[in-house]
């Protein structure tokens, strides 16, 4: 006897409530498009239109590039004389980005205009990636991009003038083109990820060893060796090079001046500051899930995850923040596309309802934090003109150079830091690498018209500051406190101290 098909019936109620609920959750997710969106192009309008930098970093980074764009050599700078600094990142940054200033009229807009575009090839590369390798939709992947652009450490470190946005640009780029299939893309990775290393010196780390792994997986064990080997000559080469070109300088320089200590605590901050988005964890759990996965899905998981443990570690060193969690960002976009995608297709299965909304929720929590920083962006652009008013006037009362922790300022304004990065110095000070005792001797003979810092002047012995505890004790024996702005402070020499002052260059 013939087994008729069972006919399951919906009744209208029932279709029109499934209905309802799948427009409210694409409703919900067209909303936090158009919000990530708007926070989006409103972070990209303020680094664009604002004159002032963000960050320390940023005014360092000016420094370094203006004295390539002079001409300077600028690995062979004596770290212990004025201007006190060791160059933080590699020449491919310093030299392409010095190539877009106007030594008589520096400006941190074409560094910023330039990230802007790398910003847009990243998120253009993101899409490829997405659309074509995970098989996902416009909407979907779209979505996945405009939340890593929004949140932290996106949105608060890809326009900065820092080196971070092209390095990022190699490095994705070559691992996209080391796990794909022609042999040209072989070589081609070799030399992105070799641009990498020689932009930001740690940056070809995680994308090297995440590609060997997937080709390791995916038994193209020739194609792993190959890039493992080519890629650390390749680079080795290059080192041997700058450091013949520069008697042994670049190493010193870009190398064991940037070995800071570790410290716990610098961990902690970092990790407190990018961990307290619902979607960083979020992403975590897909791409562990993903390591059982096939394909791209499996090898954005491991490009992640080796990102996020490299660079978790890297986060203890002083002076370290988020910034270094770009890559595992980036991926956690592509991750977090295939999820966005199901839930966009499917949002009323019952084994979806659920799901959409926490998803859609843990968004949405992680996006009203980053509107949140988006604030203190604003705020940080509206105090830009008065800090830089206040700074104006007490570098031209100063009698002599003034040691500023805003040489970005100084150098707007057509100044020369006499100390460009206080933060380096004081690191390696700390570590018995540097002999601090000309800058010391400058302060206790009064040769420093000002110092301006904010309140880790002040800073006790056991304390984190910018500064090193020989300067600051220096600082208040033979320094008084004259004025305040916000955390800012202006120190001015003891006006009972007879001191010569012949010149500060040695």
């Amino acid at each position: 006897m013939p087994i008729l098909p069972v006919t399951t019936h919906t009744s209208p109620l029932h279709r029109d409530r499934t209905h309802a609920r799948s427009t409210l959750i694409a409703a919900g997710y067209w909303v936090l498009g158009l919000w990530a969106a708007t926070l989006a192009a409103v972070t990209a309008y303020l680094y664009l239109v604002t004159g002032g930098s963000f960050d320390y970093v940023e005014g360092v980074a000016l420094g370094h590039q203006l004295m390539s764009a002079g001409g300077v050599p600028l690995y062979g700078v004596p770290a212990d004389q004025p201007p006190y600094s060791v160059p933080l990142y590699g020449p491919v940054f310093y030299t392409l980005y010095g190539l877009l200033l106007d030594t008589a009229a520096p400006s941190f807009t074409p560094a910023r205009a330039l990230n802007l575009l790398l910003t847009l090839y990243l998120c253009g590369l993101a899409l490829l990636v997405a659309r074509q390798s995970l098989g996902v939709s416009r909407a979907a992947a779209c979505l996945a991009v405009l939340c890593w652009l929004s949140l932290e450490p996106a949105a608060g470190f890809l326009l900065q003038n820092r080196s971070d946005t092209l390095a990022l640009a190699f490095a994705a780029s070559g691992f996209i083109a080391a796990i794909s299939g022609s042999r040209y893309r072989l070589s081609m990775a070799v030399l992105l990820l070799t641009a990498a290393a020689f932009t930001k010196q740690t940056t070809v780390v995680a994308p090297l060893i995440a590609a060997a792994l997937v080709l390791l997986r995916t038994r193209r064990i020739r194609d792993a060796a190959v890039l493992l080997f080519a890629t650390f000559g390749l680079g080795l080469a290059i080192l041997l090079l700058l450091n013949g070109l520069t008697e042994g300088r670049y190493w010193s320089a870009a190398v064991l001046g940037n070995l800071n200590g570790f410290s716990p605590g610098s961990a902690l901050v970092a990790w407190q500051k990018a961990g307290q988005q619902p979607l960083f964890w979020l992403a975590l759990v897909v791409m562990l899930a993903n390591l059982r996965a096939t394909g791209a899905r499996q090898a954005i998981a491991i490009y992640g995850l080796v990102s996020l443990a490299l660079h978790g570690i890297a986060v203890a060193k002083p002076g370290a923040n988020s910034n270094y969690f770009l890559e595992y960002s980036w991926c956690a976009a592509l991750a977090l596309a295939p999820l966005l995608d199901d839930i966009l297709r499917k949002p009323t299965r019952s084994r979806h309802g659920l799901l959409a909304a926490l998803v859609l929720l843990t968004c949405s929590i992680s996006l009203g934090l980053a509107t949140l920083s988006q604030q203190r962006l604003h705020q940080t652009a509206e105090d830009w003109p008065r800090n830089r008013d206040w700074l104006s006037h007490w570098e031209a009362v100063a009698d002599g150079p003034v040691a500023s922790m805003r040489p970005g300022i100084q150098i707007l304004q057509g100044r020369s830091p006499y100390i460009l990065d206080p933060h380096i110095i004081a690191r390696l000070t700390e570590q018995g690498r540097f002999d601090e005792q000309g800058f010391l001797e400058d302060l206790r003979n009064a040769r420093i018209g000002a110092v301006i810092g904010a309140d880790d002047l002040t800073a006790g012995p056991g304390e984190f500051s910018n500064w090193s505890i020989g300067m600051r004790k220096t600082l208040q024996d033979h320094y008084v406190k004259t004025n305040t702005l916000d955390s800012l402070s202006v120190w001015l020499p003891k006006k009972d101290r007879q001191a010569t002052k012949p010149s500060i260059s040695r």
